[in-house]
């Protein structure tokens, strides 16, 4: 997938590119990201939860209705994937399960997405990020490690924690592609959230319910204002450094892959045959923009790694001001285009 930041938009990307007919939804959505002030907690925002892409059903369906079927879990996601279903569930990454996760020794759930099963080996095919340096990667799991991993005693009878922030997760989500249904591109509104992401806006303001599902997080419409959207979220990061908040470098993934989905987006733009020329020249400008993104990245890593010296400091926060404006310009010249 383009994305590789988070399981949501990753997995999400995982299914869509794998079907050209998405290419239209895929970039009229992925246009604003959003970090928090105070934790840093950064996504991009809202389009990329399963229940919000057209093209993709989504069932929850509970660990305890699995068990009333007289079904071990291994039986009920195998049937799941022979009929045409994605499965996303949430498993332990203690290394004493699975040993792909070297670094973690002690229980930790965490979001997989299985795809396939080969019948001769009775191993799912499935996807997740791995450490230490968190790989977005596609690997196998046994069935039968599938079976106890969710059977986990030492988290609960269920082999999940019960509470993730504010809500249970006792599920599994099935997830099927729906190949008939079509989407339009929609120019005005690419270009409405082009303002919106060059004004900063706040796009919570704009869902006047008080309590946000977003992702797998639930925020109350208090939480929601402690978040920065679009060009701030730059700002965002420059304080956290400052003030020695910034410990990960997450937000500096995020700019590098809102960079990547933007290249992208262009080249789509540019297969639109009344649009071929208008864009071509703006591929050299975005590809620019990604690759000063995926530097300051680099740079970032670097930094993390060998100390947060006052001079180090300094050097990479000029460098997120200068993406900063970089971006700034490359999307209002977009904008004038569109």
């Amino acid at each position: 997938p383009t994305i590789k930041h988070c399981p949501t938009e990753t997995y999400l990307l995982s299914i869509l590119q794998c079907h050209p007919q998405t290419n239209p939804w895929i970039f009229n959505n992925f246009f604003n990201i959003m970090i928090n002030r105070e934790t840093v907690f950064d996504d991009f925002f809202r389009t990329s939860m399963f229940f919000d892409c057209p093209f993709i059903s989504e069932s929850r369906i509970q660990y305890t209705f699995v068990k009333k079927l007289g079904k071990d879990f291994s039986t009920f996601i195998e049937e799941s994937v022979r009929n045409g279903f994605y499965v996303s569930l949430e498993i332990n990454r203690n290394k004493s399960f699975l040993p792909y996760y070297t670094t973690i020794t002690v229980d930790r759930r965490h979001y997989v997405l299985i795809y396939g099963f080969d019948e001769h080996t009775e191993e799912f095919l499935y996807s997740d990020f791995y450490s230490p340096s968190c790989i977005f990667a596609q690997t196998y799991i046994q069935k039968l490690r599938v079976h106890k991993n969710l059977l986990n005693k030492s988290l609960n009878n269920l082999g999940l924690f019960t509470e993730y922030n504010s809500g249970a997760t006792d599920f599994i989500r099935l997830l099927y592609f729906d190949s008939t249904f079509q989407y339009e591109y929609s120019r005005s509104f690419t270009k409405r959230q082009l303002y919106n992401f060059l004004s900063s806006q706040n796009l919570y303001d704009m869902m006047p319910i008080p309590v946000i599902n977003m992702h797998y997080r639930t925020f109350t419409k208090k939480q929601a204002d402690q978040f920065e959207f679009g060009l701030n979220t730059f700002d965002v990061v420059i304080n956290a450094l400052r003030e020695d908040r910034l410990y990960s470098i997450r937000p500096l993934s995020l700019f590098y892959h809102f960079s990547k989905i933007w290249l992208k987006h262009i080249e789509f733009l540019v297969t639109l045959d009344s649009d071929r020329f208008i864009f071509c020249n703006l591929i050299k400008e975005v590809s620019s923009w990604k690759s000063f993104s995926e530097s300051v990245l680099i740079k970032g890593m670097i930094y993390m790694k060998k100390g947060k010296q006052l001079q180090n400091t300094q050097d990479l926060i000029k460098q997120i001001s200068i993406l900063k404006n970089q971006t700034r310009s490359v999307l209002e010249h977009i904008s004038e285009k569109i």
